[in-house]
């Protein structure tokens, strides 16, 4: 098993959906860790080929928003003492989650971690 176990939410991505997630459970005090991708899967998401998003406030007339929003959200966390302890940051990708008792495990194919919740 990797990290401190288990954490109160696991999200898999960063983008749109995956930053808000990352920021109301952090705000929300939960244990939220959060696999940002490998270099392979990083890659080839969504971030890097799509260049505009009108469609997501915060995101308008930045280069590269999604990647560049998901830096801005994990600075602003980590930035704030009273938050930066809730969060967990991997530059790793999630390859299997499985239902064991009432948690999930998450496995990089490396190393396990387990959270009450997925996203």
């Amino acid at each position: 098993m990797g990290g401190k176990q288990p954490y109160d939410v696991a999200i898999i991505g960063a983008g749109g959906a995956g930053q808000m997630a990352m920021l109301r459970a952090v705000l929300n005090h939960l244990r939220t860790l959060v696999f940002l991708g490998d270099k392979d899967t990083t890659r080839r998401s969504r971030a890097a080929w799509v260049l505009e998003v009108e469609n997501i406030p915060g995101m308008f007339g930045k280069k590269r928003p999604i990647s560049t929003t998901t830096r801005e959200v994990v600075r602003f966390i980590e930035g704030r003492e009273d938050l930066a302890p809730f969060l967990t940051t991997l530059k790793r990708s999630a390859v299997s989650i499985r239902k064991v008792d009432e948690q999930f495990e998450i496995s990089t194919g490396e190393e396990s971690y387990r959270a009450r919740f997925v996203v």
